[in-house]
């Protein structure tokens, strides 16, 4: 089983419901990031319930959770200070709010599954699509639906301009990479050698690094194999000969780090 810190969550570790829920997710094999998540989002729903106790918590009401989101929507982000204060993003986003409350709606299912709550009403409410025409119900929280930011030609050519005459070719290659291939930040980073078919022009996905848990492939064109190509014989070569490593690990090394 996967290392818990749970040094960073001090209510959730001290409860054994609490810390049995977090670990139920590590052997369902939840990505560490996400374990993350549900930790430290469980810890603030423990802290906003923390003059009730833990009893309470576990048997909280709808009107006690609507309580807790009308905490979290006039609640600030916490941020370092700043000498410069902005008025725009003064509170928690509604992605944030609806990860606090996805959070609290598993671990009532998880209470309830385990038979640790009497009432077996989850009492945060989950959205529905529905069907047969009939009308959505919706969640706790209104997601907005926003359209993509999609960069004019100009926008684009300044930025493809100052990559290439202002950037390290490592660099280079991981903003094509991810452009042209959908990259998520973790599948990017994670990429190896060995990953690349040189005959077709693909590279694998491996299941293990993406979100989905899904592998799949991916194209990449000439001009971005040309790109690694030069990345290899040059910085990523001067790398592994000064520092060592494998040959077909990892593609993109940072000479601040151990190669590994």
């Amino acid at each position: 089983m996967q290392e818990i810190q749970w040094r960073y969550y001090p209510h959730v570790a001290e409860n054994s419901i609490t810390r049995s829920f977090i670990e139920s997710q590590v052997k369902r094999q939840r990505r560490p990031k996400t374990i993350d998540a549900y930790a430290r989002n469980l810890e603030d729903l423990m802290q906003a319930f923390d003059h009730l106790g833990i009893a309470d918590l576990i048997e909280a009401t709808p009107d006690q959770i609507e309580t807790y989101l009308d905490y979290l929507s006039d609640r600030a982000p916490v941020r370092p200070p700043r000498k410069i204060i902005s008025l725009a993003g003064s509170r928690l986003s509604l992605n944030t709010i609806q990860q606090r409350l996805v959070t609290a709606r598993l671990f009532y299912d998880f209470c309830i599954y385990r038979d640790h709550r009497q009432n077996k009403t989850n009492p945060v409410p989950r959205g529905n699509l529905r069907s047969n025409g009939a009308a959505p119900r919706r969640g706790m929280v209104k997601r907005p639906m926003r359209l993509p930011w999609i960069p004019s030609d100009s926008e684009w050519t300044d930025l493809i301009t100052h990559l290439m005459l202002h950037e390290a070719t490592r660099n280079q290659l991981m903003i094509l990479l991810a452009y042209e291939g959908a990259l998520r930040r973790e599948e990017l980073i994670s990429l190896r050698l060995d990953d690349f078919d040189w005959a077709v022009g693909c590279v694998t996905i491996r299941a293990e690094t993406s979100k989905s848990g899904y592998q799949r492939t991916v194209m990449f064109s000439w001009a971005t194999g040309e790109l690694l190509k030069r990345y290899l014989w040059s910085e990523r070569s001067h790398l592994l000969t000064a520092f060592g490593g494998e040959k077909d690990g990892p593609l993109f090394l940072g000479s601040m780090s151990k190669v590994v």
